[in-house]
Order: C-alpha cells, then sequence, then structure tokens
C-alpha cells in the first residue's frame, strides 16, 4: 500500500487526478481496454492537486491505497518517470528474527512472507478503534 508522488510545473490552478487500481479492465473482461479499473465498485481512489504555479512537489497527506496501476490526467507538459515516484507506506515494526538458506527459492518464500506479514500489520493498526 502506499500513494504516488509527483513533481509538476504549471499554471496556478491547474489540476492534476491521480487514480489507483490493481488491475486494468482487459485483464476483467479481456477486451483489450487497457483503462484502469476501480479497486471495488464502492472504492475508486484518487487523489486530485491544485498547482501553485510554481515548481510543486504533490503527495497526499492522511492517504494510502493499495495499487499496481495509476493514471494520471491533466498533467502540464510531458509525463517521464522521473516526475512519478511511488512511495510505500507501513508500520516501523522492528523485524525478531530472520531466516536464510542456501536454497533462494526458500529465501524468496521467507521474503514474501515478511512482506505479506508487513501488509497485514498495516491493515491491523490503522483500522478505526472502538
Amino acid at each position: 500500500a502506499g500513494y504516488v508522488q509527483i513533481t509538476a510545473n504549471g499554471y496556478p490552478g491547474a489540476q492534476i487526478t491521480v487514480e489507483y487500481a490493481e488491475m486494468i479492465q482487459d485483464q476483467v473482461y479481456g477486451n483489450g481496454n487497457f483503462d484502469i479499473f476501480p479497486n471495488t465498485l464502492a472504492h475508486s481512489p484518487k487523489n486530485v492537486y491544485t498547482l501553485s504555479g510554481q515548481a510543486d512537489t504533490l503527495r497526499p497527506s492522511f492517504f494510502y491505497t493499495s495499487f499496481r496501476y495509476i493514471r494520471i490526467t491533466g498533467y502540464p507538459g510531458e509525463l517521464t518517470k522521473e516526475n512519478v515516484k511511488a512511495c510505500f507506506t507501513r508500520e516501523n515494526i522492528e523485524l525478531t528474527s530472520f531466516f536464510k538458506s542456501s536454497d533462494k527459492r526458500l529465501n524468496d518464500i521467507y521474503d514474501l512472507y515478511v512482506r505479506a506479514n508487513e501488509q497485514y500489520e498495516q491493515r491491523l493498526y490503522r483500522l478505526p478503534r472502538t
């Protein structure tokens, strides 16, 4: 989970929109449409930024979401990979054990387990408490 940071320089009041998705429509419908597909019908995460007219670094406050794909619209000029940065969030929970073997596959499985746990812990600690 995380968010996208964008650097931009455009006229004051111009808006840039970042939409996040886990899938593209072709993966769902097989129709050759490579538009993004909402994460769920009730959750279509996006950020809308208004430019100041100066060199802006745009990132959300109090927002993160899971994503594999993004769509950026309204960007002034040519959008390059240098203007976009994926930022991933996680809790700062100390790893108290580790695993290492001579088998690359086992090491990869363990690394996957650690990343999955980090994602679970992030959801767990960010849930509203009652």
